[in-house]
């Protein structure tokens, strides 16, 4: 039996999440994995392409620092092997200059290759990512990718000691595995205009949300990752909130619909979930964001008459207070 335990006033689900869930706890919790399951290396650096190590006589370091004044997320060295991971949370995807600047630590011997890691799906980061620079193979996984070869690898492992170190990781990758924050309550509520998109239209913002549609920029504000729930409020009050059923990024957002504004940078699309309407009226409030983070239960339970105070309450319970 294990004891409930807290930090800041929220549970610790694993010992990863003692540091965080920012990009450093996901990448630190992967190459302690990495040291302690030979089953999960193995997995990873076959998919990467290269021949099963078996016992392989490896080295991982995790912020290494080198001449070129970079620091490296995660790297697994080994005789005729150099393996340089960068890790990022959200859609983000590792720059080709920063690349650039390790590939003189890998030398010119051996397998080499970068390992882009993030929640991009994979056409999306190869629109950032060459298939090699400068003769070293680059890859990109998604967060899921790497979940999933941590399940497998808990299959196949035989060491109690391996399987509890997976069970930890996967247990912490939900975090970082968009579209598996199914136990995610919180509902994104958006100000949604009643004007026409585009000049001389009368196609209109109201008219993408009727058509189980939505979308916005990828970041720069916006969220970085696609939320479970969005709410639309417009007309003073909260209209609906939906589930988000599945979602794109794309670059052009005329390409998916005729009527769609001409945009700048790569946006998320989402497919919306049937309308789910509060029994009661809930007015906007005075409230001075057009976009807010709310506790599902707070909007349709009635315990709040403006989604201004479901924002408060919100704010409140996730200080524990």
């Amino acid at each position: 039996m294990t004891i409930p335990i807290t930090r800041f006033g929220a549970a610790l689900p694993n010992v990863f999440a003692l540091a965080g869930t920012d990009e450093n706890s996901a990448t630190g919790a992967l190459g302690w994995a990495l040291s302690q399951s030979p089953a999960l290396l193995s997995l990873l650096l076959c998919d990467l392409g290269f021949a099963s190590y078996g016992e392989l006589d490896a080295r991982i370091d995790l912020q290494r620092r080198t001449d070129d004044a970079g620091f490296t997320d995660i790297e697994i060295r080994a005789k005729d092997l150099h393996c340089i991971i960068e890790a990022k949370v959200g859609i983000a995807v590792a720059h080709r200059a920063q690349l650039e600047r390790y590939v003189d630590r890998m030398g010119s011997i051996g397998s080499r290759v970068f390992l882009s890691i993030s929640d991009a799906p994979t056409a999306f980061a190869a629109r950032s990512l060459p298939p090699e620079i400068q003769g070293v193979a680059v890859k990109h996984r998604t967060w899921r990718d790497i979940q999933s070869q941590v399940r497998q690898a808990a299959g196949i492992a035989t060491s109690p000691i391996e399987k509890l170190w997976l069970r930890q990781l996967e247990q912490h990758l939900e975090k970082y595995v968009t579209g598996n924050r199914i136990t995610d309550n919180t509902v994104y509520v958006v100000s949604l205009s009643t004007a026409p998109i585009e000049d001389g239209s009368t196609y209109t913002w109201v008219d993408v949300v009727k058509e189980g549609r939505y979308f916005h920029p990828a970041g720069k504000g916006w969220p970085a990752e696609p939320p479970n729930y969005i709410g639309f409020r417009y007309n003073g009050k909260l209209q609906a909130i939906h589930h988000v059923e599945d979602w794109q990024v794309v670059d052009r957002l005329k390409d998916e619909h005729a009527s769609w504004p001409e945009n700048e940078g790569p946006h998320f699309v989402y497919r919306l979930g049937p309308a789910i309407i509060p029994t009661t009226e809930v007015r906007s409030g005075n409230i001075w964001s057009a976009r807010n983070y709310v506790a599902i239960d707070l909007l349709l339970s009635g315990a709040c008459q403006t989604i201004s105070e479901a924002v408060a309450a919100t704010k409140k319970r996730l200080e524990g207070d």
